[in-house]
């Protein structure tokens, strides 16, 4: 397995997903979905397995750009964890691919991250 050279100019996310009382397959599809979903080139996301937590999401590095943020980039990223956190709720709760697309197209990572 090719492993990417970790880009901190870009902020990284860490996704921890609830797999209690789950199967192996049910947790490795879910965890897989996650990976899937949250693939972007402009952030980092790590999704981590947990029991007995709930799924949550937060972020880790805000990246060398955002380090010293503004409001602007501030309310950015709030706005950002606020959407990607209802996504996972969707994920979790079987919401249906379509449903999830049209979530992500209505906002843009490029836009929120590349101000």
């Amino acid at each position: 397995m090719n492993k990417e050279e970790l880009n901190l100019d870009n902020p990284i996310f860490i996704v921890y997903v609830n797999v209690d009382n789950m199967s192996r397959q049910t947790s490795e599809n879910l965890l897989d979905s996650y990976q899937k979903m949250l693939s972007y080139k402009n952030c980092t996301f790590w999704v981590v397995p947990v029991q007995e937590q709930v799924t949550k999401f937060e972020i880790i590095w805000k990246g060398k750009d955002h380090e010293n943020s503004n409001t602007d980039s501030e309310k950015s990223i709030r706005f950002l964890k606020e959407k990607m956190t209802n996504l996972m709720d969707m994920i979790a709760d079987g919401i249906s691919d379509d449903v999830i697309k049209q979530k992500l197209r209505d906002f843009s990572l490029n836009q929120l991250i590349d101000e």
